[in-house]
């Protein structure tokens, strides 16, 4: 079978949940934690659980040399319609969502948070925010991020680097935006069973960058 935009969203339609999404942090960027709570949970979506590899490369604390890490950690895709605050709609074939269910990656290196959209509360109303643009290709999808949303405090994709100061303290992992042109490919089962995607890029600073492998399944 070859999947097609048409096909894809119909398939998202009638198969799957949707488990929201929520935010544990204090700051105002923090990776995606999805709610395992049964009653919150919505149709129309498909779930996917599996692991992200990411390979990490920094600076050290002087800048003078860069170090390289490759870290697996557990998440979750979600595939559902696109996201629309009443008056605009994502123009991507469907809404992704990448995040992860234990809070406590959140503060993991290499953990890694994607939103393809979102509908952001401001105080006039409801704001569609679409940070990626993509296109469906039979099975497979490619696109870049167009727009961080760094400037509205809306930045949701995300990756942990060591936050390392001197002489050489590693605080853990903290959340660094991604730049604008990160590169996202996936492709999707010919049963809609299993999801691979990569993304790599940099973030804003451009002075880290990553590359993370996504296997799941569902």
């Amino acid at each position: 079978m070859k999947l097609s935009s048409t096909s894809l969203a119909t398939r998202v339609n009638s198969v799957g949940r949707l488990i929201p999404i929520v935010f544990a942090s204090t700051t105002i960027i923090s990776l995606a934690v999805f709610d395992t709570n049964p009653a919150a949970a919505q149709t129309n979506e498909i779930v996917y659980s599996g692991v992200a590899t990411t390979t990490i490369q920094y600076p050290d604390v002087y800048g003078t040399s860069f170090q390289q890490q490759t870290i697996q950690t557990p998440v979750q895709c979600v595939v559902s319609a696109q996201q629309s605050d009443g008056s605009s709609t994502e123009s991507n074939p469907f809404n992704l969502q990448i995040g992860f269910v234990d809070p406590s990656i959140g503060t993991s290196v290499g953990a890694i948070s994607m939103w393809s959209a979102a509908v952001a509360s401001t105080s006039t109303g409801s704001l569609l925010v679409q940070y990626w643009n993509y296109q469906l290709n039979g099975n497979q999808f490619s696109g870049q991020l167009v727009d961080n949303a760094t400037s509205l405090a809306t930045a949701f994709n995300l990756v942990n680097f060591p936050l390392i100061i001197p002489p050489n303290l590693n605080l853990g992992g903290y959340p660094y935006a991604m730049a604008n042109g990160t590169q996202i490919i996936g492709v999707f089962s010919q049963d809609i069973n299993r999801l691979d995607v990569q993304i790599s890029g940099q973030t804003v600073d451009l002075a880290r960058s990553f590359v993370s492998e996504i296997v799941c399944t569902r």
